[in-house]
């Protein structure tokens, strides 16, 4: 590939993994959903069930829309999670009811985040050699750029535009560069091979089910992630004199920082311990939350980002250490799935507090309660030996501590 053609393949997927894949972002709508609850007049309960059923709901229909989008070519399937976002960025501001608002976010959940994020993984893989390691510098630190770039525009586009206006304009971009992908598309067949990668999933669910690693990674991973997903679709509300952009900023910190320590820790105390490293920093961001209030928010927001990029690393790098590859995107799927449903859970209790103003206390408490159980599990996780592979095919894995 020219050197030309390089660079502007690297910043075509940047363009849409970082830019486009924000928009179903929880960051994105903690900073569009107060005008949203207004026009629907709603409180900050309904606001936040509709937002974490339809995050379940989307979460649910890919696991059976999955091996469809598979047998799309990349670019291809890129195409389709961008017009899909798009449409359902311009149906939002229209929709007249909660029901309809749900609906279009189920949209635009499917197709910006894990259409999308499927589709831009397979394009790294389909391209590795050629984009050498910048595919994974994309995955790890994409989210945390996307809030770095997307948050601050966003807050100075909503002091010019109105939330339904600036909701149609981002479904207006989004709907252009889903015909370019569509155009870049056209020259494309079928890869049998992204197929193949992803029809093991459904039939491997029994045997990761029945693992009881399993069960304790996907609490530990919960746990953090409900917290995370509370903190951002309210965080204009847990420090209104404070401003998105600061904290949102601290919070994208954070994750690099957390990223860093992450693959530090790995290798000295092995993937295993992981889990149980994300308590110190829910627990201090969390107690600094409950003594100091909204002054403490920076804190708050610094540590649960360094937590939450600790514990999607812990999350990938255990399963990937007790059963290697080949299980390791069923897992994750799982996993996400369980996540999403606590997180909703979570996210619906908390817009309760919220609306009965006591939201920064209540969020506080509730991950210092919620800390406990990421430690039980971070101390179980590594006592569990290792266990033979799902597929019974009578090979051992290797221990934890030799994989890592």
């Amino acid at each position: 590939m020219p050197q030309r053609a390089l660079v502007l393949e690297r910043a075509w997927l940047a363009l849409v993994f970082v830019g486009f894949g924000a928009v179903a972002q929880t960051f994105f709508w903690g900073i569009v959903g107060p005008a949203t609850m207004d026009r629907l007049g709603i409180g900050a309960s309904e606001f936040a069930g509709a937002v974490g059923l339809a995050t379940l709901a989307a979460a649910i229909l890919y696991l059976a829309l999955g091996p469809l989008v598979a047998r799309l070519p990349a670019e291809r399937a890129l195409a389709v999670g961008l017009l899909a976002a798009g449409l359902a960025l311009v149906a939002a501001p229209l929709a007249p009811t909660v029901a309809a608002f749900t609906l279009a976010f189920v949209v635009l959940r499917l197709g910006a985040r894990h259409v999308l994020s499927h589709a831009v993984e397979m394009r790294m893989s389909e391209e590795r050699e050629r984009l050498g390691g910048f595919g994974a510098q994309l995955v790890a630190f994409g989210y945390p750029v996307s809030i770095l770039v997307v948050a601050p525009a966003l807050v100075a586009a909503a002091a010019i535009l109105s939330p339904g206006d600036l909701l149609a304009v981002a479904g207006a971009a989004t709907l252009a560069c889903g015909c370019i992908a569509l155009v870049r598309a056209a020259p494309q067949k079928a890869a049998a091979a992204a197929a193949a990668a992803i029809a093991p999933i459904r039939a491997s669910f029994g045997a990761i089910l029945a693992e009881p690693r399993f069960a304790l990674l996907t609490l530990g991973y919960a746990v953090p992630f409900a917290v995370d997903t509370v903190a951002l679709l309210f965080h204009t509300r847990l420090a209104p004199t404070i401003g998105s952009v600061p904290l949102l900023t601290l919070y994208a910190l954070g994750q690099v920082t957390g990223g860093v320590v992450a693959h530090w820790a790995a290798r000295r105390i092995g993937p295993a311990w992981l889990v149980l490293a994300q308590a110190p920093a829910l627990a201090l961001g969390a107690a600094a939350l409950w003594i100091a209030g909204e002054a403490a928010a920076p804190v708050f927001f610094a540590l649960l980002g360094l937590a939450i990029a600790v514990s999607n690393y812990a999350g990938v790098a255990s399963w990937q250490a007790t059963f290697g590859h080949e299980f390791l995107r069923t897992a994750l799927v799982l996993r996400g799935v369980l996540a999403m449903a606590a997180s909703a859970v979570a996210a619906a209790l908390a817009g309760r507090w919220f609306d009965l103003d006591g939201g920064a206390d209540a969020l506080a408490a509730m991950t210092l309660a919620l800390v406990a159980l990421v430690a039980a599990c971070g101390v179980a996780i590594p006592r569990l030996g290792p266990r033979r592979d799902p597929s019974a095919r009578g090979s051992e894995r290797p221990s934890e501590r030799t994989v890592a």
